[in-house]
């Protein structure tokens, strides 16, 4: 076998966060609840692809379902072998797709409240002839325990072991620890590669032909896993798993005066009102890129309904779309200004409305998107409000006081909120905090708060990219809302119909 060692240096998770984990997977299991057909609950409905076929939930003999299609053709079967939260938990999975076959054991040895030995043996099966060439098994073992009761520390054995078989070839890695303590550990990673039965000899000989083009590559690709790993464990040490993840972040962008925002929003309400349709379709200029057509009613009256499609919509090497219906179901500048709209088959409905256009207070609006067979899974509910009086009248709010603009997206599993605030900046500028906070609903909290923990450095790196792309883009847009809040209006329009 050709053998490949190097030497690194892993950050080390403090060791309550790992015990901390598999509690709250475990809490999220056992949080679970089925109906009497058997159909996992999820909010305020039911999953029916995830069913509990037999048995007690969790009790041993238990066997679940997963259909990953509507015809079930691609399933996944699980078996609880045994459930004991202080000893050992193993699970049998048998996943189909396609006449492929996987069939795996987990087992995890617990320790009272923590892991200490996590283990999984599985084999894969294909469909296509020769059947022995399409299959492979794996094996896999990862230890967390520094030690076994009343045993010898384990600095030698490796606290990451897997092994890839196939009839013609072999991989292995093992991942060991060369030490103890805080902070940035010693370690050894051994990868071997060899051929089996009548591949080994050619495997052999050309492995030593690549060997030194092979260490190259296995290098610079450990170096990029520990470069991240480094990163991902300092950042998730640093945070912990909490029940909520607040991100926050700050950037300038250029002040508007609230009679310029005024002004500007009445031109854009009269610059719609100013549209003309012929024939039911909207004409503007050279031809909006945008397929605007009045279905009924009169334009921009209380009644009126529109399709709204890219224009090349109609052309026969055009992609389809779903068409989005507008309803207007009030237009009054000195009140209130309201439009609802869903896509042609509902999977998106929503409304948005305008208190008012003379004198705006209030933008507020509504969206729920569902899409594919299990709407209970795939349905998010978006509500954003602004309180403009609120932004331009307080500088700094005080502790309690709601964020002037919120923005918040619901799923059975959890809930983000987004708030913005802002202050007065030097050179006529805001000073707008961004805070984004993300939290589990149900049994779904627990698994939130540990994909927000694996995730949590890169949600706030996102959030810091999008803020300050839109900051750029505001203080593009902004001064000319500022000096000329009609051509302003103008231009937004423009772009709206033409991009």
């Amino acid at each position: 076998m050709a053998r490949f060692r190097f030497r690194t240096r892993l950050a080390a998770l403090p060791r309550p966060l790992p015990d901390e984990i598999v509690q709250a997977v475990l809490d999220a299991a056992e949080g679970m609840t089925f109906d009497d057909g058997g159909e996992l609950r999820l909010g305020d409905g039911t999953l029916g692809a995830a069913r509990l076929i037999s048995g007690r939930h969790l009790a041993a003999g238990a066997r679940y379902r997963i259909g990953l299609d509507a015809g079930e053709t691609r399933t996944v079967d699980i078996t609880v072998a045994g459930w004991d939260r202080t000893g050992r938990t193993a699970l049998d999975v048998l996943v189909t797709a396609g006449g492929h076959t996987f069939t795996a054991r987990l087992k995890a040895d617990l320790r009272g409240e923590g892991l200490d030995v996590l283990r999984i043996d599985g084999s894969y099966r294909g469909p296509a002839f020769p059947r022995f060439l399409q299959r492979a098994t794996v094996t896999a073992e990862m230890r967390l325990a520094d030690r076994p009761a009343g045993g010898p520390a384990r600095s030698r054995t490796p606290r990451l072991a897997v092994r890839v078989r196939h009839p013609f070839a072999e991989a292995a890695v093992a991942v060991a620890q060369g030490g103890s303590g805080r902070g940035r550990r010693p370690h050894t990673v051994t990868v071997g590669l060899r051929g089996r039965t009548a591949a080994r000899p050619i495997a052999a000989v050309g492995l030593l032909v690549v060997r030194r083009r092979v260490r190259r590559v296995l290098g610079q690709a450990l170096a990029t896993a520990g470069t991240h790993w480094n990163e991902a464990v300092t950042a998730m040490a640093a945070r912990g798993l909490q029940e909520r993840l607040v991100l926050r972040h700050q950037v300038t962008v250029a002040a508007v005066p609230r009679e310029a925002f005024g002004e500007y929003v009445r031109a854009l309400h009269e610059a719609v009102e100013a549209l003309r349709f012929r024939d039911g379709l909207l004409r503007s200029g050279d031809g909006p890129a945008l397929d605007v057509r009045l279905l009924e009613g009169r334009h921009i009256e209380a009644g009126a309904r529109y399709r709204v499609l890219p224009a090349h919509q109609d052309e026969d090497d055009a992609p389809p779309s779903d068409p989005l219906t507008v309803d207007v179901l009030s237009w009054d500048p000195a009140g209130g200004t309201r439009a609802a709209f869903r896509t042609a088959q509902d999977t998106t409905t929503g409304w948005a409305e305008l208190r008012s256009a003379r004198d705006p207070v209030l933008l507020h609006g509504r969206l729920v998107h569902e899409s594919g067979s299990s709407p209970v899974l795939t349905r998010v509910t978006c509500e954003a409000r602004a309180d403009l009086e609120a932004w331009w009248r307080r500088s700094t709010r005080s502790a309690g006081d709601p964020a002037p603009i919120t923005a918040t997206a619901v799923h059975a599993l959890g809930r983000a909120t987004v708030t913005l605030t802002a202050r007065p900046a030097l050179g006529g500028r805001w000073k707008v905090a961004v805070s984004a906070t993300v939290e589990g609903l149900s049994w779904g909290g627990p698994l939130v708060a540990v994909a927000a923990l694996f995730t949590g450095h890169l949600l706030e790196n996102a959030l810091r990219k999008s803020a300050g792309e839109v900051a750029e883009e505001l203080n593009r847009a902004l001064p000319r809302l500022r000096t000329d809040p009609r051509k302003a209006a103008e231009a937004t329009l423009d772009a709206l119909l033409t991009a």
